[in-house]
């Protein structure tokens, strides 16, 4: 009964729809770096910097603590300062409730990336609540065959009261940075893409 009132039969047309909306048109896909640098250079000039508050002030250094040194051997440790023992870190690849388990799964991203860079492009914050809107550049390795890959997001945080984080949950387009650099599935990704 409730599936009829809901017409469930149409929802994969509409997340169809939806999902069109998202699709980078065909020149900005053309690009090397995608849409991301489209959006890049569609934004405003930059304004003179803005002074943060002491809260986004703490999250963007936890941050780029971490992020901008993902290749240091003092990682584990730039880890250990910035997120607290118990967390929720969600990147859109992999859930993490333990510092601990952070320091391992960085780690092995970092060894699996020859290179890496994360940029800050803003910081604001609403509430207790911390946004990082970032662009970031890797390069990874799928069958031998070097990918370069472009991408831009945000993280949410918030940290405790000592200044750690608590909560990282980042939103960015996973198919851009990497599903579509995949065999088999990248090629059929690309091709619904131009499709839409």
């Amino acid at each position: 009964m409730i599936f009829r009132a809901l017409n469930i039969a149409r929802w994969p047309l509409l997340c169809l729809f939806f999902i069109s909306g998202c699709a980078a048109s065909p020149d900005e896909a053309a690009s090397p770096q995608g849409y991301p640098q489209a959006y890049l250079d569609r934004l405003m000039p930059k304004e003179a910097a803005k002074t943060l508050s002491p809260q986004e002030a703490q999250g963007k250094k936890s941050f780029e603590r971490v992020f901008s040194h993902l290749k240091s051997q003092d990682l584990g440790e730039r880890i250990t300062q910035s997120y607290a023992q118990s967390i929720y870190f969600n990147d859109t690849f992999r859930t993490v409730k333990k510092r601990d388990d952070l320091i391992t799964y960085l780690q092995k991203t970092a060894d699996s990336t020859p290179v890496n860079s994360v940029h800050v492009l803003d910081v604001f914050s609403s509430g207790n609540d911390i946004y990082i809107k970032w662009k970031m550049s890797f390069t990874f390795h799928i069958l031998g065959d070097e990918k370069r890959s472009h991408s831009i997001g945000i993280s949410h945080l918030k940290l405790n009261s000592g200044g750690q984080i608590v909560l990282h949950q980042d939103f960015w387009d996973g198919v851009e940075g990497f599903y579509q650099h995949l065999p088999i599935i990248g090629g059929w990704i690309k091709n619904i893409r131009e499709d839409l």
